[in-house]
């Protein structure tokens, strides 16, 4: 009697352990999600254990596979949805990672205001913008009146090719352009030159006006004639006495020059 219970039990301690190895044998892989998101810029994890809900002892014999390839240069995938594959014992479950791009640009070193000159317009190219894909740069200015001189205020635009976009207001101060220091030089200068020619030709008025004091006004028809005021010791012979005159001094008048 005693024999046959002991059989019964190995009987039964064998379909136990039977039951148990066929159970770990065949317990599925359980994904977390059914679908992962990950940020664009962020490298996807590799653990298995961030997919699959399963213990360690039967993770380890998981291997996992991503269908595609980081960009260039990078450690991170591109915008878009790839496939991936968890294999273990020949048997394949898959997910799908999406990378998704939800970060707007920033702006780096912006001012408070930026000055223009009178008739003029920002340019919004030494504006400076941080973001992993191309971002449009655009400005509403529709308030700032650049023919007036004043502080206006405008709305800089910074969006990304995944449409996520940044607004900044900013100040625009519209002033007249200063005045080249050289020019009122010149100026002055040119001012200096017509006072001196001014003041010349007064001069010379004036010495005219006393040069012709000494034209004979007495008789209207020699009136550009000059009087000589003679000298007595100067009195000379010449051509063999034939002809005779005295030295004397005067000054040619202006007009004569």
């Amino acid at each position: 009697m005693k024999n046959v219970l002991k059989r019964h039990r190995s009987k039964i301690m064998i379909i136990l352990l039977s039951s148990i190895l066929l159970g770990c044998s065949q317990e599925k892989m359980i994904l977390k999600k059914e679908k992962f998101v990950v940020e664009y810029g962020q490298s996807i994890s590799t653990k298995v254990s961030d997919y699959l809900d399963n213990k360690d002892n039967f993770l380890k014999d998981v291997k996992m596979t991503v269908d595609g390839q980081n960009e260039e240069g990078k450690t991170y995938l591109s915008i878009g949805q790839y496939k991936v594959s968890f294999t273990r014992n020949q048997k394949t479950v898959e997910t799908t990672v999406e990378i998704v791009d939800t970060t707007a640009p920033e702006f780096k070193d912006l001012k408070e205001s930026y000055k223009v000159n009178l008739n003029g317009k920002l340019d919004i190219t030494q504006l400076k913008v941080t973001d992993l894909s191309k971002v449009t740069l655009s400005i509403d200015d529709s308030k700032v009146n650049y023919s007036k001189s004043g502080i206006y205020t405008a709305n800089v635009i910074a969006k990304d090719e995944s449409g996520n976009e940044t607004r900044k207001d900013i100040k625009i101060v519209v002033e007249e352009k200063k005045k080249d220091p050289g020019s009122s030089s010149q100026s002055s200068q040119s001012d200096n030159s017509s006072k001196g020619s001014s003041s010349k030709n007064k001069s010379k008025s004036n010495s005219s006006s006393s040069s012709s004091s000494k034209i004979d006004e007495s008789q209207p028809d020699k009136k550009n004639s000059i009087i000589v005021t003679p000298d007595s010791d100067s009195y000379q012979e010449f051509n063999n006495g034939n002809n005779y005159g005295w030295g004397g001094n005067f000054e040619w008048p202006d007009e004569w020059e």
